[in-house]
C-alpha cells in the first residue's frame, strides 16, 4: 500500500479549512501523510488545526504541521514537498474537499494499474450555497494540449515523489501559473506516463487564486506565454485566448 503525502496550503482560512482536514481524516483504506503548511494565519486557523490534530489521531493518517512566513502559495508548497515521505505527493487547498471517502483509494488503484507516474480526473466547483456552478472535466492530456489551454485539473494531479525530485519543485518566478509550469514541464517537456480518471475527484469553492477575475485571467496567460518559451515551445496567444473562451461551456452544464 503507497503512502500519500497531500499538501495543504493554508492561510486566513477559517471558514474552510475545518471541511478539508475531515475530508482527509474520512479517506478509506489508505496510507495518509497530511502536511499542512500555514502561513502565519492571524485569524483561528491554527486553533483549528491543532485542535484537529490532537483530536484525530489514528493508524491511517499522519500530520505535518508548520506555521511560517513564507513567500506565497507555491513556496509554501515546496516546504511541504520538502517534508514529504511519502511514495505519491498532490495538493489539497485549504478550501477543496474529496468528492467522496474513496478519492485516494481510487487515485491509487488507478496508479498501480496503469503504472502511472502520475494520475489525475475531474473537479466540480461549487458556490457558497453548495450548487454545482462549473465542471471541469479535461479528459485524458494530449501532447500539445497546453497551447489550447486544456491540462489536468491541478487539485487532483498526483504524481509520484521520484518524480518531482527528479524533475523539480514548483517555479517560484510564477505567482499564479506556477501550478501550470510544473504540470507542462512534466507532461509535455518530460512527458512523464500519465493517467486519466474519469470521476469527480475534487469539490472547489468558487473563487481562489486562479478564479478571481480578468485580471487573473490575463496574468494566467502572459505567465504561461513567458513559461512556454522558457522550455522553448511556441505559444499564440489568440488560439489560447479562444479555447479559453470556449470553456464557458463548462459552466453551462452546472
Amino acid at each position: 500500500m503507497s503512502l500519500f503525502s497531500i499538501i495543504t496550503v493554508s492561510y486566513q482560512s477559517e471558514k474552510t479549512i475545518l471541511e478539508t482536514l475531515m475530508s482527509v481524516f474520512n479517506q478509506k483504506d489508505v496510507f495518509i501523510e497530511h502536511i499542512i503548511i500555514d502561513g502565519n494565519s492571524l485569524d483561528n486557523t491554527n486553533i483549528i488545526i491543532k485542535r484537529f490534530i490532537e483530536e484525530h489521531q489514528n493508524q491511517h493518517v499522519k500530520y505535518i504541521y508548520r506555521s511560517e512566513d513564507d513567500s506565497g502559495v507555491y513556496d509554501a508548497i515546496n516546504k511541504g514537498i520538502k517534508f514529504s515521505n511519502g511514495d505519491i505527493i498532490g495538493i489539497l487547498n485549504s478550501d477543496d474537499t474529496f468528492s467522496n471517502p474513496h478519492v485516494v483509494k481510487t487515485l491509487e488503484i488507478a496508479m498501480n494499474d496503469s503504472k502511472a507516474d502520475a494520475v489525475y480526473g475531474n473537479v466540480d466547483v461549487i458556490n457558497e450555497n453548495k450548487n454545482v456552478i462549473r465542471k471541469i472535466r479535461t479528459g485524458k492530456f494530449q501532447l500539445g494540449d497546453y497551447q489550447r489551454s486544456k491540462h489536468p485539473a491541478h487539485p487532483t494531479f498526483y504524481v509520484k515523489k521520484e518524480i518531482v525530485d527528479t524533475y523539480g519543485y514548483y517555479d517560484l518566478s510564477y505567482s499564479i501559473a506556477s501550478d501550470g509550469e510544473y504540470m507542462f514541464r512534466l507532461l509535455e517537456i518530460h512527458q512523464i506516463k500519465q493517467h486519466y480518471i474519469d470521476e469527480v475527484l475534487v469539490i472547489m469553492k468558487d473563487g481562489g487564486l486562479s478564479q478571481n477575475g480578468f485580471k487573473s485571467t490575463l496574468k494566467i496567460i502572459k505567465e504561461t506565454k513567458d513559461f512556454m518559451k522558457k522550455h522553448q515551445v511556441k505559444f499564440s496567444v489568440l488560439k489560447y485566448i479562444f479555447s479559453k473562451f470556449k470553456k464557458i461551456n463548462e459552466y453551462k452544464k452546472g
